[in-house]
């Protein structure tokens, strides 16, 4: 008998999952439709495929008595008797991108399944088989990137249960805009502080086509009630700066959540290095150009002495020629560095900081993201890069599904009222953003950071790093406080 176990979204039964595992034939189900892992169990061998947009998270670890694989790197490294010992280059990559590469993860020996692959475990050993077809459109097409949105959003559109998590960016309005195109009404959640620019905009918008909608704000309150869950979550490998873009998900109330992320996958908010439309079409990726905008965009700047604070292994993984190395593992492929950077988007951003992001939401509730599938991702990579600026493409989209929603402001920016527009909605600024700053200083949170980051005394001397710069210090604090608490976590120690 095969035992199948499906964490996420496939659109294959069990009994026609069953029937590929049966067949030998396991790549089969990457072309099943969905974030999703699949488990098959079967007396002498453990078969793991994991979806192509790899949002879906899964590890496992080699011992001295065969293998283990479970949802969390804490599981897994508890369950493999495996002393404790970090990955200091995966350490190095979080704290300067907010996110691993890769198959990393922050503990050496825990390693996640990668996007787009089949796990194979048998005998002790593991065979590990990418999906190295090819994933990018011959040709864009708007009329074809809507129709696969579309068909994408309505499959995965159950109804009553689900509410769209509206915000006053382009993404959660576009997936707005195909709900009302297909005769939807959806219930819709908005979190953000009173009068930010989330919350403004949802008001008008939920005004406009009669919908229900539901306002949540997220406080250091609720950091702290959810710290533990979001920690072990997302392996702690998400800032606690992060953490209000998935802190409202404890609102959802029970509610599958409709969410807008990876929409990016159509513009060019990766990084800042090429902003440019000639420089990312023709800047080589490997240039000394790339090279010195990569370092001001993520070098932590450290003074000698301060790098004198850190392991000598980690801080070998924020010298100068990790950067570079660093650079090289993400932007891998040839063209020019606009080309790169969406690769990188693709292949590294999203199965690594998305896939976090979900992981946490997943504590809470589950949830549907259109915008990771294989259509949307395949047709938004062939976006010419002339078009990609500004939301253009998902302004395209919507004026084809339902135009009235660009009659509205987005977040950060308002409308000037022309005269002879005067039916154009107008936010008057200065305008908010939906989490309120002061709650970083709350004092309960604050020795919460340092408590779990002081833990890591065996990676950083933080004597040599309070005397450095507040900016320096809250990224640190942030970043290493979600590791403190994994470590912690998996140890089975008290908070």
């Amino acid at each position: 008998m095969i035992g199948i176990t499906v964490r996420g979204d496939c659109e294959w039964t069990v009994e026609r999952l069953r029937r590929s595992i049966a067949a030998n034939a396991p790549q089969e189900i990457l072309d099943a439709r969905g974030q999703f892992v699949v488990v098959s169990e079967e007396p002498d061998r453990t078969t793991i495929v994991t979806s192509r947009g790899g949002v879906q998270l899964h590890f496992y670890a080699r011992t001295r008595s065969g293998v283990v694989h479970g949802g969390t790197v804490g599981e897994v490294h508890a369950r493999s008797g495996l002393p404790w010992r970090w990955n200091h280059r995966a350490l190095g990559d979080y704290l300067a991108l907010g996110h691993v590469l890769g198959d990393d993860t922050v503990v050496a020996g825990v390693r996640r399944t990668p996007p787009g692959s089949v796990t194979t475990i048998e005998s002790g050993e593991v065979t590990l088989v990418r999906d190295r077809r090819r994933r990018i459109a011959d040709a864009f097409s708007v009329t074809a990137l809507r129709d696969a949105l579309e068909t994408e959003v309505m499959r995965s559109w159950r109804g009553g249960g689900d509410v769209l998590c509206l915000t006053g960016g382009l993404d959660s309005r576009l997936l707005l805009s195909v709900l009302l195109r297909n005769g939807v009404r959806p219930r819709v959640l908005v979190c953000g502080q009173p009068r930010s620019d989330d919350v403004l905009i949802a008001r008008e918008i939920a005004a406009r086509f009669a919908l229900d909608l539901v306002e949540c704000q997220v406080t250091a309150t609720d950091f702290l009630l959810e710290a533990d869950r979001i920690a072990q979550r997302t392996n702690g490998v998400l800032p606690v700066s992060h953490w209000p873009g998935v802190l409202f998900a404890r609102y959802a109330e029970g509610a599958r959540l409709f969410l807008g992320f990876n929409g990016e996958a159509a513009r060019t908010t990766y990084d800042e290095i090429a902003r440019h439309r000639l420089i990312r079409r023709l800047m080589p990726p490997d240039g000394r150009f790339a090279r010195r905008k990569w370092r001001l965009r993520h070098d932590l700047a450290l003074t000698e002495r301060e790098s004198e604070a850190f392991h000598p292994e980690l801080r070998e993984g924020l010298a100068e020629a990790a950067c570079g190395d660093r650079l090289e593992r993400l932007l891998r492929v040839g063209g020019g560095l606009g080309a790169a950077l969406d690769h990188a988007f693709a292949t590294e951003r999203t199965p690594n900081k998305t896939g976090a992001d979900l992981a946490a939401v997943s504590g809470f509730t589950e949830w549907a993201v259109p915008f990771c599938t294989d259509a949307w991702s395949t047709l938004a990579r062939a976006v010419p890069w002339y078009r990609r600026g500004s939301g253009s493409i998902h302004r395209r989209l919507i004026r084809r599904l339902e135009p009235a929603l660009l009659r509205f402001p987005t977040e950060g920016r308002g409308r000037r009222r022309r005269p002879w527009a005067s039916a154009i909605h107008q936010v008057e600024p200065p305008r908010r953003h939906f989490f309120d700053q002061l709650e970083y200083q709350d004092a309960r949170l604050v020795a919460y950071m340092r408590a779990e980051a002081g833990r890591l005394d065996d990676l950083v001397d933080w004597s040599a790093i309070e005397s450095s710069g507040p900016e320096l210090r809250s990224r640190l604090l942030f970043s290493l406080a979600s590791v403190g608490a994994l470590r912690r976590l998996t140890k089975g120690l008290p908070r």
